[in-house]
């Protein structure tokens, strides 16, 4: 490493201040007696004013993250209530009345799905084989009836159903 050039001299003094100058280069920058350069000399005292500057600032305060958040939700949801307000129909809408809404919506949809009069629940008649595990249930209804056999396994093989 023979003469070099400004650049290169900055670099080297930026790598010596920070301490990242591997052993063999910072040998030699001891051996040349690379501070003495006024090149050197002025990136070092650059470098050292710039880490006192920084070091001895005053840090930000951040803000408390609850606050800071639950203030631009407050400040969001002003602004869309104002503008809401202007004229849409959904303007009454909060979160706590559409889930209102939606739990009355299902309320009359459950009782107008539930069947009414006589026979609104139906019966289920069990007949059994004989067998433990071999039976079936029946559930009528007015056009079909929904027949239900558990154990089949247990049948002899062949065996017909009727």
């Amino acid at each position: 490493m023979s003469e070099l050039s400004p650049n290169d001299k900055r670099l080297f003094a930026t790598e010596f201040f920070d301490g990242a100058l591997p052993p063999e280069e910072l040998a030699w920058f001891r051996e040349h007696e690379m501070a003495s350069d006024p090149v050197v000399r002025d990136t070092l005292a650059e470098a050292e004013a710039l880490r006192r500057l920084v070091r001895g600032a005053r840090r930000p305060e951040p803000p408390a993250a609850l606050e800071y958040y639950w203030g631009r939700v407050k400040h969001a949801a002003g602004g869309t209530r104002a503008r809401s307000a202007g004229g849409s129909w959904l303007g009454w809408m909060t979160p706590l009345r559409g889930l209102a809404a939606v739990a009355a919506a299902l309320l009359v949809a459950g009782v107008l799905m539930v069947p009414r009069g006589a026979g609104g629940t139906p019966t289920v008649e069990r007949v059994d084989s004989g067998h433990p595990d071999l039976y079936a249930s029946i559930i009528p209804a007015k056009k079909a009836s929904v027949v239900w056999i558990s154990g089949l396994e247990y049948l002899p093989e062949g065996y017909v159903l009727r």
